[in-house]
């Protein structure tokens, strides 16, 4: 008598759903790596932006310290007395850098989606005070500008 064996040419129908149960945690985890990916992404790139409008308001605000012959104001708001005019910073609600020109040409720019900014006006220089982040684990760093006319020992 002959033998015969019978040959398996496909998967059990339990192989077939182990493999499926794998492939879908291999799914799973993939998705989340992804998705976490994008938000770290997001964020750096508002972190970014963020950062270019701070330089760019520093810059033209360290301009207007450098030609001041007089700095006063408090924390939120900044008077520099220059040779042909005055110069307002101001700090307003909703995260807004404002900067005002006066009496010639009055002016407005205005400076968005700006951190916590404060001024501290000194006898020849300014300091601020940035602060980023969220509550409670901002950052925060000092930056001083100082005024040329003041410091060469113009009269305020």
């Amino acid at each position: 008598m002959k033998r015969t064996r019978k040959i398996s040419r496909g998967m059990m129908l339990i192989e077939l759903i182990g493999y499926l149960l794998v492939m879908a945690a291999v799914a799973a985890l993939i998705t989340e790596m992804v998705a976490t990916s994008i938000k770290v992404s997001r964020e750096e790139t508002a972190r970014d932006v963020m950062l270019q409008r701070v330089d760019s308001a520093i810059t033209s605000m360290r301009r207007d310290v450098w030609r001041s012959v007089a700095i006063s104001g408090n924390a939120d708001r900044l008077i520099l007395v220059q040779p042909d005019g005055v110069v307002f910073w101001e700090v307003e609600s909703g995260g807004k850098l404002s900067r005002y020109t006066a009496p010639e040409l009055p002016k407005k720019t205005t400076y968005i989606q700006m951190p916590k900014l404060t001024f501290v006006p000194q006898e020849k220089s300014l300091r601020v005070t940035v602060e980023s982040g969220p509550p409670g684990a901002a950052k925060r760093e000092q930056i001083t500008l100082v005024s040329q006319i003041l410091m060469a020992g113009g009269e305020p």
